[in-house]
């Protein structure tokens, strides 16, 4: 997944090439929410 964004972050200069580097971050940041999202209602599930 890195190994794309570092291949597409040098073709920015066009604008598709900088939508795909925004839809990358977009999904990597889901995924992190998501992730910790998920740790939290484990955390408050075993709590209760």
């Amino acid at each position: 997944m890195f190994n794309i964004y570092e291949k597409f972050k040098s073709n920015n200069k066009t604008e598709q090439g900088r939508i795909f580097t925004l839809v990358v971050y977009l999904i990597q940041l889901g995924f992190i929410i998501s992730l910790v999202t998920a740790i939290i209602i484990h955390i408050i599930n075993r709590g209760c």
